[in-house]
């Protein structure tokens, strides 16, 4: 596939081109951990580090139930502020639209009414990870959902286990992105640990992977207005839901959202002895600074964003009868 390049409008810098190679060579996403341990060089500067004592302390003190939750209802620019700082992004957040992001399509083809588009993301502090476009054929615009898999899944998990195809047929160009470092494993285990311990988080490198795919949305609809850049929603699955918690809050651009799961941000040790035999090890959800907050991020109703809170699961393909599509169409379509 020959390169071709398209400018930027100037108040989002995305460069597109096409190669065939650029999805190629790649190792398993589960263990691709290289470009987060390189921010820990790459972002010095904004970094925080603390000693595995310290950080050893803090998870201590979760264990023991020595930290307190904030019993002050937090207003959403506070609870914006609160998540901003624990997870150490504020440094990725400003000047986003200006950071050059590049999407590269590696192949594209078209089948049953859905075009789809395989994508390579690089950005300068998330280094390159993938994704998968699928837009009804036609001109648009389109309203769009951004959509984020759970542990140990994919994109193409997405697509083809739960709502990705789905949503073509009812009108909607959906963006699958893959998250990487994400089987809870030694792998996700080592990579959390250190962006701790250098004062980063993983769950707050997820959260700006999608923040960087609405970014790309917003580019397209400025480009050929195939997106509707006023109706964009987001939908997470598990771990994915998790981290949507988070970005909700910041995004107001996210004009509905899907949730099917929520957390403390602490270890669930006795669950994973009961059922899994092991403590669990430490991975994107464990982030001590977000549990005293925990609560007023899942408590929904004080979202301005209008958000759908399912049973776990639920987003699995049901050729959107599960009632997903019908909340989109209801905010996204209206």
């Amino acid at each position: 596939m020959a390169s071709r390049e398209a400018s930027a409008p100037s108040w989002v810098n995305v460069v597109e081109s096409s190669d065939a190679h650029a999805g190629e060579g790649w190792v398993d996403r589960a263990t691709d951990t290289a470009d987060y341990e390189a921010l820990l060089e790459k972002a010095a500067a904004f970094g925080h580090p603390v000693t595995q004592e310290a950080l050893d302390a803090q998870i201590k003190s979760l264990d023991d139930g020595d930290v307190p939750l904030e019993t002050a209802t937090l207003p959403e620019a506070d609870l914006r502020r609160r998540i901003v700082e624990a997870t150490n992004i504020g440094f990725l957040l400003d000047g986003l639209d200006a950071r050059r992001l590049e999407v590269v399509t590696t192949s594209q083809n078209t089948a049953n009414g859905t075009v789809e588009r395989d994508l390579v993301f690089v950005d300068p502090y998330a280094g390159k990870f993938k994704g998968i476009l699928l837009m009804p054929e036609g001109p648009g615009p389109f309203p769009a959902v951004v959509a984020i898999h759970g542990h140990p899944d994919d994109a193409e998990t997405y697509r083809d286990s739960f709502h990705g195809k789905d949503f073509p047929a009812h009108g909607y160009a959906v963006l699958m992105l893959t998250m990487r470092a994400m089987a809870i494993d030694a792998a996700e285990h080592q990579v959390s640990v250190d962006l701790l311990r250098g004062g980063f988080t993983l769950v707050g490198m997820r959260v700006y992977e999608t923040l960087l795919g609405l970014k790309y949305l917003r580019f397209l609809a400025a480009k050929d207005s195939s997106i509707d850049a006023g109706r964009i929603g987001l939908i997470g699955h598990s771990g994915g839901s998790s981290a949507s918690d988070l970005t909700v809050r910041l995004e107001p651009l996210f004009r509905a959202y899907v949730s099917d799961n929520s957390v403390d941000w602490h270890r669930s040790d006795s669950t994973w002895e009961k059922f899994i035999g092991k403590r669990e090890p430490w991975h994107c959800e464990t982030v001590p600074a977000l549990f005293p907050i925990n609560e007023q991020i899942r408590d929904f109703s004080t979202s301005a964003t209008p958000i759908e809170k399912v049973a776990y699961g639920t987003a699995k393909s049901q050729s959107g009868n599960d009632g997903i599509i019908e909340f989109f169409d209801g905010v996204l379509k209206r």
